[in-house]
């Protein structure tokens, strides 16, 4: 069964424009979001497949398109 991402300990920014380097996000993801590959701009649902990790490091910054 896939879980919906929860995100426990970031800080996270309403945003109404995508920052020019920020990586798009949707769909399934799992791996390491940094801080050195942020911002995170979440763009539609999110699933981590069942068996996979997405670890969030501190630091990296997640925003979510209104």
């Amino acid at each position: 069964m896939r879980q919906t991402l929860a995100f426990l300990a970031v800080v996270l920014i309403a945003v109404t424009a995508v920052p020019a380097r920020a990586v798009e996000i949707n769909g399934d993801q799992s791996g390491t979001w940094t801080a050195a590959g942020s911002p995170y701009v979440v763009t539609s649902n999110v699933t981590v497949p069942a068996g996979e990790t997405l670890t969030v490091e501190p630091g990296a910054e997640v925003r979510f398109s209104p």
